[in-house]
């Protein structure tokens, strides 16, 4: 227990350092782009940009699989299993993202992006250069992120707080040049974006090698068998991952195609405000899927269950202080953008809900993860999937607009936090009763 204490203090304190710094640096960027670019580009430039990294979601769970396996792997000082895992991984890897890239390329050609998306004034061209621009990168990325199940695999997220800090740093430099030579532009963005991410994602993998030398894989390490255990349980990750995308980054899609881009701004700048919440849950949660793992794997339940009972507690905190925050989002967004955004209090409510439920659902779903047991869970996600778009778009024609979106939404991810929270308690309950049946038995 001292050793998981140790671990999420330090991942903590050194996350919240970083993300307060990221996230002034992405506060800082956001205005700064919105007033250069105006609403209609720069709603523009986001959907592009959130829509492809969509591509990482479509990793058939090659990420969480090779962190669980790692961790398990270097938990029970298994070092050679370790090597194969993580080699076998980016050879995956690497075959799904240029899969990806060819038959992004195709469709891309064939598509009317404008028709689509209902573009008029946008020079097609223009669009189809920065969506294959970004792409690129993106797929060049999905190789290179493994290194942040490496850190996470091996109990440190932290450093992958510190890789984001400085992709932000230099992208907002980045950003900062482009205005000044008056190049900003859709394409230049995408450009800037992607190089940057790309060559540090590049670096710190080379940086995890270097500090744990007796990680790095041979080809000797190149197993069929580890194959089929990274997508044993890597498909079904893969399968909640894309009922995530459909329901947490399908929505700028559908604002852009039934609201417009403008409120496709509005939508992204209330989403900023309230992923405050997300980021400082995030900071707290990052190190314990790892951490649950671990405890899972040495029966643990007391440090678990007192866990959950500080993170009932944070949840609580959450939907309170958001809902706060939701009566006040139009002068929020009048000193952040110097702007006034008109925000519906509806739409602003229903969003805080959203975000309170989302990280209730994270906390279970991040034990659940980490002890391998994604059945249930999976079969929820697929049914939130399911239903996400077709409730959304009912909502909007009935008038809702924004608020129809965040009702989708609390729709499809509202079973998960009653039936995975009973699910987790129903685990921890009867691994309880069976470590006493066997003291019981030895006891005799």
């Amino acid at each position: 227990m001292s050793n998981y204490n140790k671990v999420i203090k330090k991942s903590i304190s050194l996350n919240f350092l970083y993300k307060v710094v990221g996230m002034s640096i992405g506060y800082l960027t956001l205005p700064y782009i919105l007033s250069n670019m105006g609403n209609e580009m720069y709603g523009i430039w986001i959907t592009i940009f959130n829509t492809v990294v969509w591509i990482n979601f479509l990793d058939i769970g090659i990420g969480n699989g090779l962190k669980n396996k790692l961790t398990e792997s270097v938990t029970t000082n298994k070092i050679d299993i370790a090597k194969s895992f993580i080699l076998n991984s980016y050879i995956l890897s690497f075959i799904i993202s240029t899969c990806i890239f060819i038959v992004s390329y195709i469709l891309i050609s064939f598509i009317n992006i404008n028709s689509f998306l209902n573009l008029d004034k946008i020079n097609e061209h223009t669009i189809k250069l920065s969506l294959m621009i970004t792409i690129l990168f993106v797929c060049i990325n999905f190789i290179a992120r493994l290194n942040e199940q490496l850190y996470y695999g091996t109990h440190k997220s932290e450093v992958v707080g510190l890789k984001v800090i400085i992709n932000q740093i230099i992208s907002f430099i980045g950003v900062i040049v482009l205005v000044q030579t008056k190049n900003l532009t859709l394409v230049s963005l995408a450009l800037n974006y992607g190089l940057v991410q790309s060559f540090i994602e590049i670096l710190f993998t080379f940086w995890f090698f270097i500090e744990n030398k007796n990680l790095i894989p041979s080809f000797n390490s190149i197993k069929l068998t580890k194959y089929r255990e990274i997508l044993g349980l890597g498909v079904k990750f893969f399968i909640i991952q894309i009922s995530m995308v459909v329901i947490y980054n399908t929505d700028n899609i559908i604002v852009l195609k039934f609201l417009g881009p403008e409120q496709v701004t509005i939508y992204t700048l209330v989403s900023k405000i309230f992923s405050i919440f997300i980021l400082i849950s995030t900071i707290v949660l990052t190190p314990f899927w790892a951490l649950f793992a671990d405890a899972y794997v040495k029966k643990d339940f007391i440090w678990i269950k007192n866990t959950f009972k500080k993170f009932n507690i944070l949840s609580i905190l959450v939907l309170l202080g958001s809902l706060g925050l939701s009566l006040i989002m139009e002068y929020i967004l009048l000193l952040w953008t110097g702007k006034v955004v008109k925000v519906e209090i509806l739409f602003s409510l229903l969003f805080a809900v959203f975000i309170s439920i989302r990280i209730f659902n994270n906390v279970y779903m991040f034990f659940l993860n980490g002890a391998a047991i994604v059945n249930l869970q999976m079969y929820l996600y697929v049914l939130g999937a399911f239903i996400n778009i077709p409730l959304t778009i009912i909502f909007i024609k009935m008038g809702l607009s924004l608020s129809g979106i965040m009702l989708g939404s609390i729709i499809s991810i509202l079973p998960m936090a009653i039936i995975l929270t009973l699910q987790v308690y129903k685990i921890i309950k009867k691994e309880e009763k069976m470590i006493v049946m066997s003291k019981t038995s030895k006891g005799r």
